[in-house]
């Protein structure tokens, strides 16, 4: 099937002006505020001292942690937004499932994961033979049907990049709802969304998210650039609501913008010990607002990648970079039909957000990167580099060019890695 591809001067959607993600100071300062009273709380019940990754997810959503939480309630929650926002990376590091990713055993040794834990507590001896898997329960299905409509409502291509053959993307992941295990696991952890979002809200999705296969619908979908949904699966980019509007004839539209998200890089180590007692550079949650303060003046730029050089950029057809702030709007046939693809973006940006002030989407610290390489250097050109997420076993080898990966598609340049920092992709 032939796409046909607009005149350039009408595919670029319109840049919007970007608001701070972690909102207005006023915002920022309560979620400051919040931070310091649940300390207050664990330190006066004996509980153990803040990690830097407690802290970030109370400063996350302080609609949530500002309610009467007691010192358990204040740790269920934290585990609850790690397990939450975890929900919405393909493969996400034990960093961002809020599991440690080195388990000792007796003397200190590490424990060996393909070893059970009577073999690992029991030294000179091999691997038990591993029990046959059990069968998952419920077991979704992917709906043809869902993703042609979604596919037939953004006329059959990437509504970002204008490209065709696109991938079906999904705004809350698929993977969430994909049995009864991961389905119950994730009705667990939903809860946290009902200060942030309301209890008719929570009421109405909570179901959804409970029952497999029920994520799976063509308000949950958008076509997506094989680029910028590997990026997205990874938490490099995020999509965030921006208004509702009908027409006369009843067709309903919803607006969301593009945000390439910063990597709050911690300068220790997010198991550490939180700082908050300091006014100084070193504060855990005055540092992450200078990150933060400093991706916004810079306009959210792409990131750099994990290893190597080069700058994660995706591009028009034309070679004109999309940029933070490119908006879309989205057309659907009823008032049901949009209001449930709102609130799947809604869901999808809060799970990313958690995720960005966590600090735990792989990145690379700009100070450590050395001179001549990045987006501004003169680096090697790395299209052709294959790369890991650090920190990861579970991760796969991504080479650049091939499946769904930067550069993927048959569409270069609409997505690649720019080892030069500017506008070309090549």
């Amino acid at each position: 099937m032939s796409t046909h591809i607009p005149n350039s001067m009408v595919t670029h959607p319109p840049v919007v002006p970007l608001e701070r993600l972690e909102g207005d100071p006023q915002e920022a300062a309560r979620r400051d505020a919040v931070v310091l009273v649940c300390d207050r709380k664990l330190k006066k019940a004996g509980f153990p001292k803040l990690t830097h990754d407690d802290a970030m997810c109370i400063w996350s959503d302080p609609w949530r942690f500002e309610t009467d939480l007691d010192a358990k309630g204040i740790t269920d929650s934290i585990r609850d937004h790690k397990i939450f926002s975890a929900l919405f990376l393909t493969n996400p590091t034990h960093e961002a499932a809020g599991i440690a990713s080195l388990k000792r055993g007796p003397g200190g040794q590490p424990k060996d994961p393909k070893r059970s834990k009577q073999d690992n507590d029991q030294k000179g001896k091999g691997p038990a033979k591993p029990a046959d898997p059990k069968p998952k329960k419920d077991v979704a299905e992917r709906s043809t049907s869902e993703k042609d409509q979604a596919r037939k409502r953004d006329g059959h291509m990437c509504r970002w990049q204008w490209t065709p053959h696109p991938d079906m993307s999904h705004f809350f992941p698929f993977a969430a709802t994909k049995d009864a295990e991961a389905a119950a696991k994730t009705a667990d952890c939903f809860q946290i969304t009902k200060p942030r979002f309301g209890l008719a809200h929570f009421d109405k999705y909570h179901p959804i998210v409970s029952k497999p296969g029920e994520l799976e619908a063509a308000s949950n979908l958008q076509a997506l650039g094989k680029s910028l949904h590997d990026w997205e699966d990874r938490g490099y980019l995020a999509f965030k609501f921006s208004k509702i509007e009908s027409s006369d004839n009843n067709i309903w539209f919803v607006t969301i913008v593009l945000y390439w998200l910063p990597y709050l890089y911690p300068e220790t180590a997010t198991s550490a010990t939180a700082n908050l007692s300091s006014g100084g550079p070193n504060n855990t949650v005055i540092r992450a607002r200078r990150q933060l303060d400093d991706a916004y003046h810079t306009r959210y730029p792409p990131r750099h990648p994990p290893i190597g050089n080069g700058v994660m950029k995706a591009f028009f057809r034309d070679r004109n970079e999309i940029v933070s702030g490119r908006s879309v709007k989205f057309q659907h046939r009823s008032e049901e039909e949009a209001r449930n693809f709102k609130a799947m973006v809604d869901y999808h940006w809060f799970g990313m957000s958690i995720l960005t002030f966590r600090g735990v989407t792989n990145g690379f610290d700009p100070r450590s990167r050395p001179s001549g390489s990045g987006g501004g250097g003169d680096g090697p050109n790395t299209r052709n580099r294959a790369f890991t997420l650090p920190g990861s076993s579970s991760m796969p080898t991504l080479p650049v060019g091939h499946g769904r990966h930067p550069g993927a598609g048959g569409h270069t340049p609409t997505g690649s890695i720019d080892p030069r920092g500017t506008n070309s992709p090549c």
